[in-house]
């Protein structure tokens, strides 16, 4: 926080302006209590970080002769958008962990190692409000502090918010009225853990339920596609008439057609809970495509549409080798921007969850879901799944290997059964 009580109250000193009678942030306030966990505590959960949005007067401090005293000034302030200190993610872990929550991450500061990315659930915050009370006439003797924070619960398989919460906390300190903000934030923490929704929510782990969340019909029989001799940049045009645009209401991204007879792969966060959906051509030609198989574990969704002789690329049977060039084919940020090309590498390939996945640097956005991965010869390397998306973070994006689409539903290229 840049506020800094300190040289505020060398401002206001001696300016004498109410009562001393005015109750104080923590007068009469009862720590809250959380809930337990019980003997299995919880799924494994990690804290994210702290987000300051505190614009409009969202901060609001009064100045204090003594405690007790007389009221000297009270003002309001706004504080730029910013992300806390890693302090927050510490004292979050630590909070965590004394009350059973099986905690990933936030212990990496001494040994440079974090395992956060083993965590079923992210659990975020936003400072939204904060209140101060400052005491001292001259110097800070003590502050108290009143914050308000948004918490917001992340599945980290299902990759969507399943839980937001706001909830108060309070706190003091001698010694700088930072740390009664992280005192505060603390004690909001715990008014967290004394929801009986939230509690409920991460005592039970979401991977059974997820994975058993496949609704594929195979095996699937496909016309497989002929050999095309393709260079990547220069026959990019070409691939481009086998790549298409998924449009489900409002949501739009991509799919790379895989056989003949008019099989589109894609990604099932786009596709799931629909059975048809309005898929255009490089052409201009829209098409409705009937949804055959979904798996949302995984991230893959299968489209078939009407009728056959549709140009189509190749899956590949094995990864190219790591730190190999990589092309994906989109459409970022909206459909207006489709068959949008970017390159990258193949970064890494990832188990994460129990799952399999192609790591790449290449610029991917919204929009580029289910669009394919492409080796230099034109081959589908995958198909675009997810990205990290954060503060600090570029460049790390995943996408489901073409082997593990084969695999999971199950498909047979006709006359090699």
């Amino acid at each position: 926080m840049r506020l800094r009580v300190g040289l505020c109250m060398l401002v206001v000193a001696g300016l004498a302006c109410g009562s001393s009678q005015i109750a104080t942030i923590d007068d009469g306030v009862q720590e809250p209590k959380p809930l337990g966990l019980g003997e299995s505590g919880s799924a494994p959960i990690s804290f994210t970080r702290l987000i300051f949005r505190l614009d409009g007067g969202a901060v609001k401090v009064r100045f204090f002769e003594k405690r007790g005293g007389k009221l000297l000034l009270e003002q309001d302030y706004a504080e730029d958008l910013g992300v806390g200190p890693e302090d927050y993610r510490v004292i979050a872990a630590e909070e965590l962990r004394k009350y059973g929550y099986n905690v990933m991450g936030g212990d990496d500061l001494l040994f440079d190692s974090d395992e956060s990315g083993k965590a079923e659930y992210l659990l975020g915050a936003t400072l939204t409000g904060l209140s101060i009370d400052a005491f001292g006439k001259n110097d800070l003797q003590e502050a108290a502090a009143k914050a308000t924070v948004e918490w917001s619960l992340y599945d980290n398989l299902e990759k969507k918010v399943v839980l937001k919460e706001v909830t108060t906390g309070t706190g003091s300190s001698e010694t700088a009225s930072d740390q009664s903000i992280k005192r505060a934030f603390a004690s909001s923490l715990k008014a967290l853990l004394a929801e009986e929704q939230f509690v409920n929510v991460v005592r039970k782990s979401p991977k059974a339920a997820w994975q058993d969340d496949t609704s594929s019909n195979g095996p699937f029989t496909l016309e497989r596609c002929s050999p095309l001799d393709l260079t990547l940049p220069a026959n990019i045009s070409d691939v481009m008439n086998s790549v298409v645009l998924i449009k489900v209401g409002g949501q739009s991204g991509c799919g790379a057609i895989v056989s003949v007879d008019g099989h589109v792969i894609t990604a099932a966060h786009l596709v799931t809970a629909v059975e048809k959906v309005s898929v255009a051509l490089k052409s201009g030609l829209v098409l409705d495509g009937d949804v055959v198989a979904i798996d949302v574990p995984q991230d893959i969704g299968m489209v078939k549409l009407p009728g056959s002789g549709y140009r189509c690329l190749a899956m590949a049977s094995q990864p190219a080798g790591i730190g190999t060039d990589i092309y994906a084919i989109g459409a970022p940020i909206s459909e207006e921007l489709s068959f949008t090309v970017s390159k990258g590498i193949l970064s890494g390939i990832r188990e994460i969850n129990g799952f399999a996945y192609l790591q790449t640097d290449a610029g991917l956005n919204p929009g580029n879901s289910g669009g394919p991965l492409l080796s230099t010869n034109g081959e589908v390397l995958g198909i675009v799944s997810w990205k990290v998306a954060s503060v600090g973070v570029e460049g790390i994006a995943f996408g489901v290997p073409s082997d593990v689409i084969v695999e999971r539903l199950q498909l047979r290229w006709r006359g090699e059964e």
